[in-house]
């Protein structure tokens, strides 16, 4: 009987935990246009809203060349916010063929994000260059 309640126990458990970390959905994405040529710092805010959704909010300098190709991943305590720039993969080499424009600009973004129920570090990555995530800041429920 006492093995019986311990398996009840794990299994509700195992989905417990499975839907907590698998729920996390971008809802909605903005970026502004080109706010400015000048170079400022990276800035990070977040807005906790009702029904468990936050509203992330970045000012980023970047390339102007960025496409359309942003999302949200997670990893244990991390939350990745993702944003491209536009490239193509060499068929030869799998290497990535970065398209760079020769001017950056000043974006705000917004990842607008439901069904987060835990702290996390917030990660940004441009999904264009290999190894470029850094810790931007923590969200703290």
């Amino acid at each position: 009987m006492a093995r019986q309640i311990l398996l009840i126990l794990l299994i509700t458990l195992s989905i417990g935990l499975r839907a907590q970390t698998s729920d996390i959905e971008l809802v909605e994405f903005k970026s502004s246009e080109c706010l400015s040529s000048e170079e400022t710092p990276l800035k990070f805010d977040y807005e906790k809203k009702a029904d468990s959704l936050i509203v992330l909010k970045l000012k980023i300098y970047t390339n102007c060349c960025f496409n359309q190709d942003y999302g949200v991943r997670t990893s244990t305590d991390t939350l990745f916010l993702i944003y491209g720039s536009v490239y193509t993969i060499d068929s030869v080499t799998n290497d990535r063929e970065i398209d760079v424009c020769t001017c950056n600009c000043n974006f705000n973004f917004e990842y607008h994000i439901k069904n987060v129920s835990k702290d996390y570090n917030i990660v940004l990555r441009n999904e264009g260059f290999e190894n470029t995530s850094k810790i931007i800041g923590r969200i703290e429920l």
